[in-house]
């Protein structure tokens, strides 16, 4: 069983992180050792933002369920950080692709989620799985924001999101995939599918 000891920071940054309403992200699979290796190098690379518990709940229309794709691509979920209530649909592309290259991401801030919930349950939305996380975020440079969740009932995963566009979708994950590496992460175990699934399927 490994054992972290997180440094508590305040988070008061709930912005969108994607710019332009696009998403690039990579997320990856990472065992103890590579939690061990990522933090310890980490510290010299990048600046340390925040730590939270996140919860995710996700929502699927009785009539166009997103879990009967092979390869999920659109996902609707409602988020809690802190006192901020976050409505958020993201939409991968390519649609129906094992590996997207980008996806576009919407956020809208609720302030009542029992009722936002009433008013999916008249549209015949339903939850369908809540993932639960505590999550630490890192800024390296202007380039990447960094984050390591420990996520309940799957494990540690790291997620680099692009703040800025380096040429091509394709060239801004390459230029990432390089960074992971000079955190000392060479066996890449990358997640193409997303918590959500990644629960779905567990159960």
């Amino acid at each position: 069983m490994l054992h972290l000891c997180w440094v508590q920071v305040e988070n008061k940054n709930t912005k969108n992180m994607a710019y332009d309403n696009i998403e690039i992200e990579i997320k990856l699979k990472l065992d103890d050792e590579q939690v061990v290796t990522v933090l310890s190098n980490i510290k010299s690379k990048a600046v340390l933002k925040a730590e939270s518990q996140q919860k995710d709940s996700y929502f699927v229309p009785i009539d166009d369920n997103y879990l009967d794709e092979k390869f999920p691509y659109k996902w609707l979920s409602i988020r809690e950080r802190g006192n901020d209530k976050i409505l958020n649909f993201k939409h991968f592309y390519p649609e129906g692709a094992e590996k997207h290259s980008y996806g576009k991401e919407y956020e809208v801030k609720i302030d009542n989620i029992d009722n936002l919930v009433l008013i999916f349950e008249e549209l015949k939305i339903k939850n369908i799985v809540t993932v639960e996380k505590n999550r630490v975020t890192y800024q390296y440079e202007d380039l990447y924001e960094i984050t390591i969740d420990n996520v309940v009932g799957l494990g540690y995963f790291m997620e680099i999101e692009a703040l800025k566009k380096i040429g091509t979708p394709e060239e801004t994950k390459s230029t990432m995939i390089e960074f992971v590496k000079s955190l000392g992460v060479d066996n890449l175990n990358i997640d193409y599918r997303g918590y959500p699934f990644l629960l779905l399927n567990k159960n």
